[in-house]
């Protein structure tokens, strides 16, 4: 942001006076000065040196009356840093990586690093920078790398993107829903989980939809993932974290039954949601019990409660 002169300041005043106070309030008399000298009551409301009554006159106008004044520039101290050319170099710098083979670094280490760096900038960002970084990092789900020669896959360039949209919040979800259970990384079970973990973070009500609605998924691993998720969401009013907790429950009750008939995919998802869905449920209620029986009787007797 620019530094503010004195004289600057001066004109800035002036111009914002003349915007937003009545004529005769602010007569040619009552000149701001800035060598420190007193306001005159009639003009700021308080008897204040100049040089720092500049945030209490932006404060009391309020840009939207001032925007009509000729030549004024509209700042404001708190407001965070936009459209920076260190940003877009970096987000120039990334789309080229991602658009190469990969081949010159296996690891895609520096890839990595920019985007640990954009997702750091995120919350200091204005919403220009914001609407790139998210669009920046959202296209690295776009890069193309081949598997090793074992076989296995390389993922840590999009688990970390994952990571880093989980970390940027509410306006991820949408972007991190897009790349849960798509085409081109379906088969990636690492990436879906962290997908699936990061939309948790974001703590959105569309995030909190759709990871109930995977517990009714037939992948033990996406069913799994999602229970741990749902804890994420410690700090809802206790509405919302009720209804989350009697979904989980239902799920769990109905993986337990389903396990009785012996159905080898029924056991694997209970054997592996168990667990996670009893932290889950602990987590959002507070409560204790060791069985799906003993939860279903501690719901009965505390749903109508207050958690908070």
């Amino acid at each position: 942001m620019t530094m503010m002169t004195p004289e600057n300041m001066t004109m800035r005043l002036v111009i914002l006076l003349s915007a937003c106070l009545a004529p005769a309030a602010a007569p040619a008399a009552l000149a701001i000065q800035s060598d420190g000298e007193q306001r005159d009551d009639r003009v700021t409301g308080v008897g204040s040196p100049a040089s720092g009554g500049a945030v209490h006159a932006f404060q009391q106008c309020g840009a939207a009356e001032v925007a009509g004044a000729p030549g004024a520039v509209l700042e404001r101290p708190d407001d965070p840093p936009d459209h920076r050319e260190t940003i877009a170099t970096r987000l120039e710098e990334l789309s080229k990586l991602i658009g190469k083979s990969g081949k010159n670094d296996p690891a895609d280490a520096r890839a990595i690093a920019l985007m640990r760096g954009l997702a750091g900038e995120f919350s200091h960002s204005g919403p220009a920078d914001q609407a790139d970084i998210l669009r920046g990092t959202s296209r690295v789900f776009l890069a193309r790398r081949r598997a090793e020669k074992d076989g296995s896959r390389k993922t840590l360039l999009f688990i970390e993107a994952a990571r880093s949209l989980g970390a940027m919040g509410e306006d991820a979800d949408r972007l991190l829903l897009a790349q849960i259970d798509s085409k081109r990384h379906r088969d990636d079970l690492a990436l879906q989980k962290e997908l699936i973990l990061s939309l948790g973070k974001t703590r959105t009500k569309r995030a909190r939809t759709n990871l109930v609605k995977l517990l009714k998924d037939h992948r033990p691993a996406f069913i799994a993932t999602s229970a741990t998720a749902l804890g994420y969401f410690t700090f809802e009013p206790s509405k919302v974290r009720k209804t989350l907790f009697e979904a989980l429950l239902k799920a769990l009750l109905q993986a337990e039954g389903n396990a009785l008939g012996q159905n080898s995919t029924a056991l694997a998802i209970w054997k592996a949601m168990r667990v996670p869905t009893n932290s889950s449920m602990r987590t959002l209620s507070g409560g204790n019990a060791s069985s799906p029986a003993d939860w279903q009787r501690w719901w009965n007797k505390n749903k109508r409660g207050d958690w908070d």
